[in-house]
């Protein structure tokens, strides 16, 4: 692809129904299941997306270097997987964004079970050397507050530990969906998982040997909801999505019913349809859903919403520091989006200035990408730079987003 691309919508209309890949989070728990059970576990699809195609790759051949690239839960996952696999030796690093994400509190847990884990540059980050074994069970605690991976990473390991785990977690739970989508995995694949309070037990696996459904990316359908929410005209049809989901994710399609987009789940899929926007402020906690933060944010700009989104403190620590990309961006268009401390967001409801180029710089974060694309119909020009970065999540996006009637051409400069 191009350097940069240029976005023009000749109709300012979106008629689309987009190929969403599968959902890349129970995909790659799947994939952990498939070698902790010895096959007895099948994903019924492996996502495309970059951080899933990694993990595959990693769990499967085991190599003694193991690139995982920017993928967080790549590296998460395969780090609790390779210390809990005997005879294995090996580095474990990443791209050097993911060497600055903080890994100490999986290194620590997974080191308080037996495991042997050396961090080869700074302590309590990528790269490390693993030398595998079985491992431990018995009680450990961690802190819920900074990542709900780091929990999921150990859980999905624990059938392979010499005895039953118990997990105390401390502070306030962060994404508490997608440690729920964890257990509920867990459990229909035949682990027995005991979820109370702050204390999770785990004990045998009588595993359910078969294939397992994975379900359509929701994080990849909020995109089309904020297209479609930003559009003159238009309907959407999400092949394969649905509104009941483990994914905490769905919650886009009850937000955008104030923001634009009214959602029916038929047969096949969901189709969108546009309606009136009915509300002039939203106030979100947005904890346990932070991958819609973006989208949300440019469609309250775009819409001269006023918002207030707080639950934000894992932001900081994503591809980029996400908090900071939007505001940097969203000055191009003349729009101050206020920051409180780390956790917190408002926007004023003034309206942005559309009148001139608006070049988005990605910052390497494939949602920067994909959430200001929806600006396609309202900005004088929209380019977006460095757009291949959509494969960690959604290859297919940009050729979705030209059947949809939006042309590209190539930016100069």
């Amino acid at each position: 692809m191009p350097e940069t691309l240029e976005l023009v919508s000749s109709t300012r209309n979106i008629f689309a129904e987009p190929h969403l890949p599968a959902s890349k989070s129970i995909c790659n728990r799947l994939l952990v299941l498939q070698q902790v059970s010895n096959g007895a576990i099948v994903p019924e699809i492996i996502s495309d997306a970059d951080d899933s195609q990694k993990l595959h790759h990693l769990l499967s051949n085991k190599p003694e270097f193991a690139d995982a690239g920017d993928g967080g839960t790549t590296f998460r996952f395969a780090l609790a997987f390779f210390a809990a696999s005997e005879n294995y030796t090996g580095i474990l690093t990443g791209s050097e964004r993911l060497k600055e994400r903080p890994q100490h509190l999986l290194i620590e847990a997974l080191r308080s079970l037996g495991a042997e884990i050396n961090c080869l540059e700074k302590e309590g980050f990528a790269p490390v050397r693993i030398t595998g074994k079985k491992l431990n069970g018995g009680k450990i605690t961690i802190d819920a507050g900074v990542s709900s991976q780091f929990i999921t990473a150990i859980l999905l390991v624990a059938p392979l530990l010499k005895s039953p785990l118990d997990i105390e977690l401390q502070g306030e739970l962060v994404s508490s969906t997608y440690l729920k989508m964890t257990i509920d995995i867990l459990r229909k694949s035949g682990v027995t998982i005991d979820y109370s309070g702050n204390n999770i037990h785990v004990g045998q696996a009588n595993w359910n040997a078969g294939v397992f459904p994975v379900e359509r990316d929701w994080s990849a359908a909020s995109y089309w909801y904020s297209m479609l929410a930003l559009a003159n005209r238009g309907s959407v049809f999400l092949r394969g999505l649905k509104l009941k989901s483990l994914q905490g994710d769905a919650i886009c399609a009850s937000i955008f019913e104030n923001l634009g987009v009214h959602s029916v789940q038929e047969e096949a899929g969901i189709h969108l349809s546009k309606v009136p926007v009915n509300t002039e402020h939203i106030d979100l906690d947005a904890s346990n859903f932070p991958d819609l933060v973006q989208t949300l944010v440019v469609v309250c700009v775009a819409l001269k919403i006023k918002a207030k989104i707080v639950g934000l403190r894992t932001l900081r620590i994503k591809e980029t520091d996400r908090l900071n990309a939007m505001q940097q961006e969203l000055r191009k268009i003349k729009f101050d989006l206020i920051l409180h401390k780390d956790d917190q967001l408002e926007c004023s409801g003034l309206s942005p200035d559309f009148s001139k180029t608006f070049i988005v710089e990605t910052y390497n974060d494939h949602r920067m990408a994909m959430a200001f694309s929806a600006l396609v119909t309202l900005v004088y020009k929209l380019a977006i730079r460095n757009p291949e970065v959509v494969s960690k999540s959604y290859p297919n996006f940009w050729k979705d987003v030209r059947e949809s009637g939006i042309s590209f051409a190539e930016l100069e400069g």
